[in-house]
């Protein structure tokens, strides 16, 4: 497909009937709508935004964003090197990795600003590697868990993210000069988390331990994981901040990825068959599980667009209700069972939404079915394509 499919003036539904799928559709108008807020969440409180690219590392995507935000938070060197190579303006490329070594750092410099050390080890085995003009800091565990789920709570017992709160206190007092050249301190503690309450005691009890290194520090980075502009008590926020701003005059930063991306992205499905099995309508599409793999680890049904009703295995199913099943040999590759308006029809197309986070990021080639084609569309410009693949990138993931 030619990307002058999308030349300005053309209309974006139009070019869309003719788009190849599955496809990825980034919407920057809402991408726009969502930098208007979170920007707007920031300034309230006096943040430093940053945007998390491991949400979407989309090239266009990270481009768009650039000039919303003051930096780009990464999570691996190749992350790093993506964002100083995309972004054209001066902005701050944060990196936090536990895998980080003597090795990978050679990719590090000249990639990132800003560096917040996982462990201590590296802090000891790293620092002489790094280029001086790198900004160092240190990712601490409250030891605080503020997710339910361990398989993503960073904060979870025995966790590898960040140096335990009661071992950084511990080794300060054998060695005060520890964190000579650390500048900030840096916790992530949420994944899609709608209550400010855990960062506020977080921040609380780093404050209450070691209130003499906050004084010497400069930044702090409360990290991502938060839904931010959309939790409604805002209090238990703006109380950390504040105290970090007025007790310690500490530049406080924040790095959403899923707040700002989640809904800026859709996926456009045909469906390929409608089969029955077991007194169930099978309608099965162009696209997997494999190319979200979110819905299949956590057990969620995606939304679809024109679909009433998300309906649970177990019920009744009405008229017009569809199991929407994926185009791989998986038998668990199932989107969940849904009711339409309309009978389904083969050739028809669907769009799952809320696709902007963690779907580019963890696509996979399974069964050997293509990824989607990435597209941006916007009401300046028209539809247009940012990238398609075909066998030759398929072979290239095979070693050929």
């Amino acid at each position: 497909m030619d990307a002058s499919t999308g030349h300005p003036g053309s209309s974006p539904v139009m070019a869309m009937d003719r788009m190849q799928t599955p496809a990825l559709v980034w919407n920057l108008d809402t991408l726009d709508e969502r930098l208007t807020a979170i920007s707007a969440f920031a300034e309230r409180f006096g943040c430093t935004l940053y945007y998390s690219i491991k949400a979407a590392s989309v090239a266009p995507v990270i481009e768009h964003i650039e000039n919303s935000v003051a930096g780009f938070s990464c999570s691996s060197p190749f992350e790093a090197q993506l964002a100083s190579h995309v972004i054209r303006t001066e902005g701050n490329v944060h990196l936090t990795s536990p895998a980080l070594s003597p090795k990978t750092c050679g990719q590090v410099n000249g990639a990132c600003t800003q560096l917040s050390f996982n462990s201590l080890s590296q802090l000891t085995n790293l620092k002489p590697h790094l280029d001086e003009d790198i900004v160092l800091g240190l990712r601490v565990n409250p030891q605080i868990s503020v997710v339910s789920d361990p398989r993503v709570d960073p904060c979870r017992e025995g966790s590898k993210l960040g140096v335990a709160l009661s071992d950084l206190c511990r080794e300060l007092k054998s060695q005060p000069d520890l964190l000579d050249g650390i500048s900030g301190l840096h916790f992530h503690t949420g994944c899609g988390t709608r209550s400010f309450g855990g960062m506020q005691e977080s921040v609380n009890r780093i404050a209450a331990e070691l209130p003499e290194t906050l004084a010497e520090m400069k930044w702090f980075n409360l990290g991502g994981g938060y839904m931010f502009d959309k939790i409604l008590k805002v209090d238990p926020f703006e109380n950390a901040v504040r105290r970090l701003q007025t007790e310690f005059d500490l530049e406080v930063i924040i790095e959403p990825g899923t707040a700002i991306v989640q809904a800026a992205a859709s996926l456009i499905t045909t469906v390929v068959d409608i089969l029955e099995s077991d007194g169930r309508n099978i309608a099965v599409l162009d696209t997997m599980i494999g190319h979200m793999p979110e819905v299949f680890t956590y057990g969620f049904s995606p939304p679809v667009r024109n679909a009433s009703t998300v309906m649970r295995p177990g019920t009744e199913l009405p008229e017009n209700a569809y199991v929407l099943a994926g185009a791989s040999c998986l038998p668990g590759d199932q989107f969940g069972i849904y009711r339409f308006d309309e009978p389904l029809e083969i050739g028809q197309r669907l769009t799952i939404e809320k696709m902007g986070a963690y779907t580019h990021s963890q696509w996979q080639w399974f069964n050997g079915i293509n990824l989607p084609t990435i597209y941006t569309v916007s009401r300046k410009h028209g539809l247009q394509l940012a990238e398609n693949f075909s066998f030759p990138d398929y072979a290239r993931h095979c070693a050929v």
